[in-house]
């Protein structure tokens, strides 16, 4: 049977204990929650507002009958494509290509920075300096530099570049690392310092780019937001803005391409007639020279104006064949995926001019996919598919309606020939140079057609609109701080708490020494009580301390409990090192004992280093040493009790060269049996076992021995040596007194609440509630 120390229960002793290893320790935390905010308030000081500017646009809905729907692409295959427009102009509008673009244009890749303070402020708005780069833009984006600048007057000023520093006037050309470049003042004070800060196009492209946010404001809307964070308001506003204008030019070229490719494929023909005409009309000229024919008025109207009507239809049928040639060498000659056909060039059947139609959108929204993906995409590969598959059709429906024309063109001439049959009595010169100025005719009208034509794309390419309309124009929310500042304070006070919480529990873990009472249940022997910390403001006299009374008394009745057969026992009292408390354990439960009207013997046998006389101040006189060397009788050296103790005294006696071998003498014995014979209780007070062996000389006199451990002194590993050792040597029933236990308070509150005087104060009772 174990015997546990008689203790009130109360939940949570662990937490409770834990907690109080803490609070004991609240400086700690009050030192680095205010070192914390130290660091919090300089952070704040460093900090940099930043600055939310939002935008929103609506994106059209251009879609009609003859778009094509990416959704039909892979019907066949089972699966259901959704298409969705707002998510590819959202991925536009944070493309590399588009941002570029706006990087470009602001030249955002150099920053102006002021010196404000310790910080370096951007004055996007109001540049110092101007800085011209003489050996072109193009090597400016891919260089990168910084310029320290510091104005010594209205002319000259100083400059540093990779720490070097350097002297040069406002507008002279200067040699840099990044090129030949130019500083102009624009609005600067003097001493002060500025700095022109060049970074590479791509890493500022990259930068911009994570920075923008573009998401919609619902899932039924086509409005997009538009954000973007920065530490200078303006030059966000501008970024925005910039970013806008680039996606809405850059929508309008997508639509302009096929009336640019009309207009192109228009204007190549016009030359070629041009020139055609130009030929006729020398012809023309030469012919009437040659033949000296004139403009006669031919007598035979009636055949002439039937002729006439037949030459028209003629001239008409031969037009169009003319353009059903140039569509047709056009298909031919452009064969990649990406080129358009021209439109509405006045061809009379409407089902080839819609083929061309849908031709150029399927064109269109290929083109508009590749931006945001690549060739491999199934739905590029498809519409790519589809768009070789109509042109072969158009080239067949070209060809079918060219042989319609030529059949009509072959009934037109025979009935033409009829017709000249008739007037054949006309001259042979009037007949050939018909045939000239109808050959004239037909360039005149079809380079007439032809201007026409390139007017009305000319107005088309006026007219068009972007795919997007400004709801909002860039604005801004106002200046913020990423963290707030209260959320920065509270991140660095927590940190000030959590610092010192795990430096703590760190120390507490890798703490070896025997730090609370339960580290003893390791060694599996019994602790039949727990000593309190005395204060310096409380009595070490058990008659005046009423806590520490209770103390030894608890550890008197577990004695009386583990002892019930031994009537007059021998109590050996050690520890692992000196100062321990051994003396003051052995002093006391003497006390404790004498209080029980018990005859009690406290015998000094710390024979290396007595200090049983110091702390009962008494002067060192003969005792055991004298007693074990000589022939002395015991009551001659007893130090009978009186009004500074309640107890007879053995003292050590003189110091002896070989104390271990005087505890080895049979007289020893003696001593004991002597003494058992005169005392109820003996008490030995011995030396530290940890040290030296004269313990275990004495140990087979104990009844019991007790090993005081103080708290936070002795070693784990080393207690764990010596009483494995003490086990072995055979220490009589060997039990732990904890010494010095930091419970003071929990002692004190708990002996107030159920024993102190029942008129203690209200205000005693919080006090001594508080400090438990």
């Amino acid at each position: 049977m174990q015997y546990q120390e008689p203790e009130l229960i109360y939940p949570g002793k662990l937490l409770k204990d834990n907690f109080l290893y803490y609070i004991k320790r609240i400086h700690w935390f009050l030192i680095s929650c205010i070192i914390f905010s130290f660091f919090a308030y300089k952070k704040v000081q460093k900090m940099k507002p930043t600055y939310k500017v939002n935008a929103s646009i609506l994106i059209k809905d251009d879609s009609n009958g003859n778009m094509f729907n990416e959704s039909s692409a892979f019907s066949d295959l089972g699966y259901n494509m959704m298409y969705y427009p707002l998510d590819n102009e959202i991925a536009i509008l944070k493309s590399r290509a588009l941002i570029q673009k706006v990087v470009s244009d602001l030249k955002l890749n150099i920053s102006y920075f002021k010196k404000k303070g310790n910080n370096w402020v951007d004055n996007y708005e109001n540049q110092a300096f101007k800085l011209t780069f003489l050996n072109g833009e193009s090597d400016l984006f891919n260089k990168e530099s910084s310029i320290l600048i510091k104005p010594l007057s209205d002319r000259y000023f100083e400059w540093i570049e990779n720490e070097e520093l350097n002297k040069s006037a406002f507008g002279d050309p200067i040699k840099t690392q990044i090129g030949e470049i130019v500083i102009t003042p624009n609005n600067f004070k003097i001493n002060n310092e500025y700095l022109i800060q060049i970074d590479k196009l791509e890493n500022t492209i990259s930068s911009y780019a994570n920075s923008i946010t573009i998401e919609k404001v619902n899932e039924y809307s086509n409005v997009l937001l538009i954000s973007f964070e920065h530490e200078n308001e303006f030059k966000a506003l501008d970024v925005i803005n910039n970013l806008i204008k680039q996606h809405q030019q850059d929508a309008i070229e997508d639509k302009n391409q096929v009336s640019l490719n009309s207009v192109k494929f228009i204007n190549e023909r016009i030359s070629l007639i041009t020139k055609e005409l130009g030929n006729v009309e020398g012809i023309v000229q030469n012919y009437k020279t040659q033949n000296e024919v004139f403009d006669v008025i031919t007598e035979k109207d009636l055949f002439l104006e039937n002729k006439s009507e037949n030459d028209h239809q003629i001239l008409e049928n031969e037009m169009q064949l003319k353009l059903l040639e140039y569509v047709k060498t056009y298909i031919q000659e452009e064969r990649g995926a990406s080129s358009l056909m021209p439109s509405n060039v006045g061809l009379q059947d409407h089902l080839i001019e819609n083929d061309i139609q849908i031709h150029n959108n399927l064109v269109l929204e290929r083109n508009r996919i590749l931006k945001t993906s690549s060739e491999k995409n199934p739905v590029a590969q498809n519409l790519e598919a589809k768009i070789y598959s109509l042109r072969e059709n158009l080239s067949e429906s070209l060809t079918k309606l060219e042989n319609t024309f030529k059949v009509k063109q072959k009934q037109l001439k025979s009935q033409n020939l009829s017709l000249e049959s008739r007037i054949n009595t006309l001259p042979k010169q009037e007949k050939e140079l018909r045939e000239i100025q109808r050959q004239q005719q037909i360039k005149e009208q079809l380079y007439l057609y032809l201007l026409q034509k390139r007017e009305e794309t000319a107005i088309t390419l006026a007219l068009t609109v972007p795919n997007s309309k400004i709801i909002d124009k860039a604005y801004c929310d106002g200046a913020t701080f990423s963290p707030p500042k209260r959320t920065l304070f509270s991140i660095y006070m927590l940190i000030g708490l959590i610092v010192p919480f795990v430096l703590l529990f760190i120390r507490k873990k890798i703490n070896l020494k025997i730090n609370n009472v339960h580290s003893l249940d390791k060694f599996k022997t019994p602790v039949l009580t727990e000593i309190p910390k005395i204060s310096s403001s409380q009595s070490i006299n058990i008659d005046e301390n009423p806590f520490l009374l209770e103390s030894f008394r608890f550890l008197r009745t577990n004695i009386s409990f583990y002892n019930q057969k031994e009537e007059k026992p021998i109590i050996i009292v050690t520890s692992t090192l000196p100062f321990e408390g051994k003396s003051f354990v052995s002093i006391h439960l003497a006390k404790s004992y004498s209080l029980s009207s018990k005859k009690v013997l406290l015998i000094s046998l710390d024979l290396r280093k007595p200090s049983l006389e110091t702390k009962l101040n008494i002067t060192k006189g003969k005792g055991v040493t004298n007693y074990l060397s000589e022939e002395i009788k015991l009551q001659d050296l007893v130090i009978h009790k009186n009004d500074d103790f309640p107890f007879d005294l053995l003292s050590s006696g003189d110091l002896h060269s070989n104390p271990a071998e005087l505890l080895l003498k049979v007289k020893i014995n003696q001593l004991f049996e002597e003494a058992k014979k005169i005392y109820d209780i003996i008490i030995v007070d011995s030396a530290p076992i940890g040290i030296v062996a004269d313990t275990f000389s004495i140990s087979s006199f104990a009844t019991l021995t007790l090993y005081v451990v103080r708290h936070q002194y002795v070693d784990y590993h080393l207690l764990n040596r010596v009483i494995n050792d003490a086990k072995d040597k055979k220490l009589n029933n060997l039990f732990f007194v904890y010494n010095f236990s930091p419970k003071n308070a929990t002692f004190e509150y708990r002996y107030e609440q159920y024993y102190g005087n029942q008129k203690t104060s209200r205000l005693h009772q919080f006090i001594q509630w508080f400090r438990w």
